[in-house]
């Protein structure tokens, strides 16, 4: 009688803890969440005219917090073109979905670049509001907006 008990919850614990050999884009948790794409992701150049350009532009999600906010890295690299002075470059971050709807946005910084030099620039950001994966996954694109004056 022993055996056929110790057999019995044998078969009940290899059914109870068998997994599945599939993936469907969730956690291997046992909660259906989905994951955080954290993919690394670049965006085209730009530039102004008589102005600075910004190259190098990556980000990526990072990960979201209990506060109920997104944290996003990001770096680019900011070019004075002018040979004779400063700039000074305030940019905005504006996060879009797929067809171009604005989801999120960050205000930003400022960096003072020197005459005919490069500035590299790159921080994590907190997007305040977004509580759920799937709505940060949404996030497919980062423009920068970017006003500047010459000092």
């Amino acid at each position: 009688m022993k055996r056929v008990l110790i057999s019995a919850l044998a078969m009940v614990m290899l059914v109870a803890c068998g997994g599945s050999d599939y993936t469907t884009g969730y956690s291997s948790e046992a909660s259906s969440e989905p994951v955080l794409n954290t993919t690394a992701r670049s965006e085209i150049d730009g530039s102004w005219t008589d102005g600075p350009s910004v190259s190098g532009i990556s980000w990526r999600l990072v990960d979201l917090l209990v506060d109920e906010s997104l944290r996003i890295s990001y770096n680019m690299i900011w070019t004075n073109n002018d040979p004779s002075r400063a700039v000074t470059v305030s940019y905005q971050l504006h996060f879009l979905d797929a067809n171009g709807v604005e989801l999120a946005k960050d205000y930003g910084d400022s960096v003072t670049i020197p005459a005919a030099s490069s500035a590299q620039v790159g921080a994590i950001v907190k997007l305040y509001g977004v509580t759920e994966v799937s709505f940060a996954n949404q996030i497919s694109e980062m423009d920068v907006w970017a006003d500047f004056t010459f000092n």
